[in-house]
């Protein structure tokens, strides 16, 4: 069994979503003139690949976009390397947290999950849903998610693009944090949300980075800072049953980074009285990462035995990040984990997070 738990599914065209818009949205969207061009249902990207941000070898649907058509991702990759589920982070939707008009964003937000329930959720039951959430005003959100927690195979809210500024365990945020965990959904928070939006944010920590290089590798950087605060803010004291995954940020800075934060807890907790553990504690019991993007090379690589030593094996689950440029072969990925918890990455450790239950999960 394999479960990929960062599958992009896309809408065909922009077009698309109009339809679920409310009437006056649509006409909002359209503009007033036919001359004029339509507005945007995304925020700006601040970098472009150079090689495109799509595998080359995926079928474009024509005249629509890759990663758009149920049956071709069926073909492509849920058939082709035997996926018993893909968990469905969004593509464009990820970055309507960043959108400036907290109102569009939250129109635009319920158009994405009804999008995704119509579209891809009643086409196979191997697809697993998340919630695209208004972050810009969390009371919507919350009204978002209890819309769609009890739907079928519905088993995320998604966090990405981030328009109020505060890293996601910010208590701005705590309308969402209690939601999810009331909901007994995950929170699932993607890499490369800093910077999208107008007014653009930070990219990166020390400054503006002037090639796609640059931001692609930096990209952990936000990473980092979101889950210190989740741990620092006392999110999992305040909702014990909260889980949390971070995806396309893979896991080789984690170990460090707990080493340091562990160590900068013991001389600091005074600061934080409401963390009663040590950090990477917290990380262990609550907090998951994805496989994608995996630099290590080889099963035998001597950084396993740093995650073993982290005790780490448990919070590793799989993922393609299908259908972006540097996607990770399931067949490759795999290999490359060490035999005694390849299986666990494979599937045990999404299925325990997601409690994908026989009703939930695909029979292979």
């Amino acid at each position: 069994m394999i479960v990929d738990c960062d599958v992009h599914q896309e809408i065909d065209r922009e077009e698309t979503i109009w339809e679920y818009l409310s009437p006056g949205w649509r006409e909002f969207v359209k503009g007033p003139l036919p001359a004029e061009p339509p507005l945007s249902i995304s925020p700006s990207i601040p970098f472009r690949n150079p090689h495109g941000f799509f595998r080359e070898d995926l079928t474009i649907p024509e005249g629509a976009r890759v990663g758009s058509d149920p049956e071709l991702v069926k073909e492509e990759l849920l058939d082709r390397y035997e996926i018993d589920n893909a968990v469905l982070t969004g593509e464009t939707s990820l970055y309507v947290g960043g959108i400036s008009n907290p109102y569009f964003a939250q129109e635009l937000c319920r158009a994405f999950n009804d999008h995704m329930l119509e579209r891809w959720l009643s086409t196979d039951r191997r697809f697993l849903g998340t919630i695209a959430v208004p972050i810009q005003t969390p009371e919507a959100a919350v009204l978002e998610i209890n819309r769609l927690k009890d739907e079928d195979r519905v088993i995320q809210v998604m966090l990405c693009a981030n328009a109020l500024g505060h890293p996601f365990g910010h208590p701005i945020f705590d309308p969402i944090h209690r939601a999810a965990a009331e909901a007994g959904l995950p929170i699932g928070i993607h890499s490369f949300g800093e910077g999208a939006g107008y007014p653009p944010g930070e990219t990166l920590a020390a400054g503006k980075p002037s090639f796609y290089t640059e931001f692609h590798t930096g990209a952990i950087q936000g990473m980092m800072t979101h889950l210190v605060s989740f741990i620092l803010h006392g999110v999992f004291e305040r909702y014990p049953g909260l889980k949390v995954a971070f995806l396309e940020g893979g896991i080789e800075w984690v170990p460090g980074l707990l080493l340091r934060l562990d160590a900068n807890y013991q001389g600091l907790r005074r600061e934080v009285p409401w963390c009663r553990k040590p950090p990477s504690e917290y990380v262990r019991e609550h907090i998951y990462f994805s496989t994608q993007p995996l630099d290590v090379p080889s099963a035998s690589h001597p950084f396993w035995g740093t995650v073993s030593a982290a005790g780490l094996e448990g919070n590793l689950m799989f993922a393609t990040d299908y259908p972006h440029w540097d996607a990770d072969s399931p067949r490759q990925t795999l290999s490359c984990i060490p035999a005694e918890f390849r299986e666990r990455v494979q599937w045990q450790n999404a299925a325990e997070l997601y409690e994908l239950s026989a009703d939930r999960a695909h029979a292979a």
